[in-house]
Formats: structure tokens, sequence, C-alpha cells
């Protein structure tokens, strides 16, 4: 009996030990990057963008602003006391938005172009045939596939000179449905309706205000992935079954999102993780539980790759597979010095002079090792703490850094709301440069609050949304640098910050000075 006992407790220390493990390596990435926004942002790196002040006023600034909402909010906490209202404003928030997109949006160039004019191509019945870039970067085949249905379905309804907004007008619908699912999130983890609400405020700064949504990519399409999952993961039944059907929808959105933006398998890799860690220390193992977990991930990886397989050939197949630019290119390009580990065109015109993926892969890790020799440790480390700058240190996720961004503006449809939104979303309008410092505020914020997630209870939901962000930052590290790359996790960034929020909160609560406790104004609301 004794010896059941202690071999019960090991497995409990193991497994509790493991989930610690990600929670302090998470601490420790959370808390250079913020140590690197606060105190390296004067250093010089990629897409640097220019903030009114700095990064230390700003966060500053911006807890005095969350501490005065918190007040205001917590003397009307029985008005949120459900979750009715979420719904209302996130109409309210698709109307505005939508309305707004229809008086700034403008066609850009470089990668969305190149989609956006293979999806009215093939919308309108036309043919790929041969395409380098596509044959180059083909993950962005799905993207294609989906806007092009989007093309054919407003050609039907005969909108068809329209489709370019319809496209921008589903890309709001994900926004918006990302943003619900982020609130059920946060309320299915912690149970608090204002923390939930103040989560959704964040991001409804941070991501429905963000003029992303009028760019035709992958960022936008691909938002909605890993707070899916994330929502999915928190939905609890007792019936057996459930399990297998979770699993299946788990691995099979994963998948999808990975064909149209590659970071999303990050999260789908965490929860592997730590459901592995959960599983391997269950003393006992349900076999059968198991089985049918991963019966139900290998039909989902199956119908994805069937799916995909279907639209590659039918609409692509005439693209040369031996042109893909593979891992190893993206790793390459993470190592160079000249635009700090981002990307950098002569990078590109190298593995292009290769015919065959081996031979390309092969010279692509031969100049990645020749780097890093040159390098050495101290310039490798500088390298690394320059790209952790330009993904972190943009609240506007690089907006308006890419190609020929503002490739054509469409005519004012009035005199009034656009000239105003324009000048807030166009670089040298007049609003500009408050619009970034905003929004980076609110970023350092995001941040800030997230780190206090560590002292959170150590559980699977929580060590899942940490070891994503772990990965998240890990992958941007080595291979190509981009800020944009970040902003499909902002939900799971704004999970973490509630929960540090609650933390922080109960952590006042037990605070012995009432005088204190009075001031700021926690009760027994929250």
């Amino acid at each position: 009996m004794m010896r059941k006992i202690k071999t019960m407790s090991n497995y409990i220390y193991k497994n509790d030990f493991l989930l610690r493990m990600i929670s302090l390596l998470y601490g420790i990435i959370l808390s250079y990057v913020l140590f690197s926004c606060l105190f390296f942002q004067h250093i010089q790196y990629f897409a640097k963008t220019q903030f009114l002040c700095s990064n230390i006023i700003l966060l500053l600034i911006g807890l005095f602003l969350t501490f005065c909402v918190y007040k205001i909010i917590n003397k009307r906490y029985v008005f949120f006391e459900n979750h009715y209202l979420i719904w209302l404003f996130s109409f309210v928030a698709f109307c505005i938005q939508i309305y707004s997109v229809y008086n700034y949006y403008f066609f850009t160039d470089w990668d969305s172009g190149r989609i956006t004019a293979a999806a009215f191509l093939i919308g309108n019945n036309g043919s790929i045939g041969y395409d380098y870039y596509f044959s180059v970067y083909p993950n962005n085949l799905l993207l294609v596939s989906i806007y092009a249905l989007i093309v054919k379905i407003c050609n039907l309804m005969h909108i068809g000179s329209h489709a370019y907004y319809m496209i921008l007008c589903f890309q709001s619908a994900l926004y918006i449905l990302s943003g619900i699912l982020l609130f059920y999130t946060i309320y299915n983890i912690k149970k608090n309706y204002m923390l939930a609400y103040s989560g959704w405020l964040l991001y409804l700064m941070l991501v429905i205000a963000s003029p992303w949504v009028s760019i035709p990519y992958s960022d936008s399409v691909g938002l909605i992935f890993p707070i899916f999952v994330m929502w999915i993961l928190t939905l609890k039944s007792s019936k057996r079954y459930m399990t297998g059907i979770r699993t299946f929808v788990v691995i099979t959105c994963a998948c999808i999102g990975y064909h149209i933006k590659p970071q999303i398998i990050i999260i789908l890799i965490a929860t592997v993780v730590v459901y592995s860690i959960q599983l391997f220390n269950e003393k006992n193992l349900n076999k059968k539980l198991v089985i049918s977990s991963i019966s139900a991930a290998i039909i989902g990886v199956l119908c994805v790759s069937i799916v995909y397989s279907g639209l590659e050939n039918k609409y692509f197949q005439d693209l040369d597979k031996e042109m893909e630019f593979g891992v190893s290119h993206f790793l390459m390009m993470g190592l160079n010095d000249k635009t700090m580990g981002s990307f950098y065109e002569k990078d590109v015109e190298f593995s292009a002079s290769f015919d065959s993926k081996e031979e390309r892969k092969e010279n692509n890790i031969k100049i990645a090792k020749a780097r890093l020799h040159k390098m050495g440790i101290i310039n490798t480390y500088k390298l690394l703490n320059r790209k952790l700058l330009t993904n972190y240190n943009d609240g506007t996720f690089a907006w308006g850094k890419e190609g020929r961004f503002y490739c054509e503006f469409l005519p004012s449809p009035n005199k009034y709301v656009a000239p105003v939104l324009r000048n807030i979303y166009y670089k040298g309008g007049k609003f500009y440069s408050l619009f970034c410092t905003f929004v980076q505020m609110v970023w350092l914020i995001v941040l800030f609050l997230s780190f206090f997630s560590i002292f959170s209870k150590k559980t699977y939901l929580i060590s899942i949304a940490m070891l994503s962000i772990i990965g998240l930052t890990m992958f941007e590290l080595i291979f190509e640098a981009r800020a944009r790359y970040l902003f499909i996790y902002v939900p799971i960034y704004i999970i973490l910050a509630m929960i540090g929020v609650d933390e922080l909160i109960s952590y006042f609560k037990k605070f012995k000075c009432f005088t204190f406790n009075k001031f700021i104004g926690i009760g027994k609301k929250l």
C-alpha cells in the first residue's frame, strides 16, 4: 500500500515539475522580451517603427489608464455578469469595422497582391498553369482557393465587381468570431466575466481596430485557428466519445491552419506535448481512449491531406515542385546580417539559382553554418536580440513595412469619415504616429500582464498557451524575423494577460493593508 502511494506521488511530482519548467521558461523569455523592448529600443533593427515616446513611458501611461478603466468597470460589475452583451458588442464592432475598411482600404503588392490576382483568375474560371511564385511558396495555395471561392460566390450573386471588398468582409467576420472565441475561452478558464470582457476590450483595441483586416493575406485568415484550438480545449464533457471528436476537430483545424500559415502548427505541437505529459503520468491509462484519440488524429490528417491534394491537382497541377523553398532557406535567411535576420532579396536569388530541392537544401545549410561561424557567439547574440526587437517591439505588427505596400489608392467615398481614417492608417497621415504609439502602448500592456501568468496554478490549458508562445518566439528567432508573424497569436497573449491580471488581483486581495485594498476597489466582486 505504501509503495502504491509513493508511486502515485512520484507521478504527481513529475507531472507538476514538467509544467513548472514550461512556466519557468515562458517567464524567462517574456521577462527578456520586456527587458529588450524597454531598454534596447534605441538600437537599430529591421523594420523599426518610431513612436512618440519611449516604451517605458508608454507602459507607465498604459498601466495607469488600465487602472482607471478597471476602477470604472468595477463599479458597474453587475452590468457585466452575463455573456449576452458580447454578442451585441461584437455585432456593433463588425458593422463599424466593415464600414471603416470600406473607407480606407487600398490595393497592395508583395505576396498579398500575388495571391489575390491568382484568386481572381481562378474565381473567374481561369487557370494558373505554371507560376514561379507558387512553385516557390506553395503554402499559399489553400489561401488562394479560399479567396477564389469567395470570388465565385460573388459572381453567382452578380456582385463580382465588389469581390475584393467581400474578401475583406470575410476577414472581418473572422476577426469578430475570433474575439467571441477569446471571450468564451477566458471565461471557461477563469469563470470570470469581468476578465473575459477585459480581454475582449484589449482585443478590440489591438486586433479589431487593426488595419491588417484590410489586407487579404494569411495573417487575417489564420487569426482564428489558434484561438479556436484553445476554445475547443476548454470545452468539457463527461462523455468518452467527445474526446475523439475533440481530437479530430483540433487536429483538422490545426492542419488546415498550417496550410494557411505554417506557424499555426505550433499550437498543435504544444497541445500534443502537454497532453503527452498528462497521458504518460496517468496512473490508470485508458488504452481505449488513447487508441480512439490517435485514430481520430490520423483521420483528421488524412481528410485535410486529401482535400488539399485535390485542390492542388485541380488548380495548380503545373507547378514545379522542385522550386519550393524549404525550411533550410528560411534558416539561412534568418542568419543574414544585412537585414538582421529578415527578408533578404539576395538570399532569395541564391536559393532560386538551384534547380532541385536537395541541392538547394545542401547549399542553404552550408551558407547558414558559414554565417554562424563568421559571427561567433557575441555577434550571433546581437543578431538574435535585434530579431527579438523586430518581432516584438511593434504594436502595429509591421504595418506598412511590406514591399510596395500602398500600391494603389482608391477614390475617397466621402468627405468626412474616409479622410480621418486615412490620416490614421496611411503612413504620413496626420494621426499615423498617434495610431502607432497607441497600439504600441496596448501591446506593451498585454506583454507586461501576460508575464504574471507564471504565478498561476499550473494547469494543462495554461501550459499549452505558454508553450505555444515559447515555440512561436523560438521559431521567429531561428527563422525569418517578422512582427506580422506574431499577429495570429495575439488572442493567446491576451488569454495569458488576463490570467496574469487574475493573479495580481488575487495577490492584492491577500494584501493585509485594508486602506490599499479599499483604494484599488477590490472587494467581493472579483
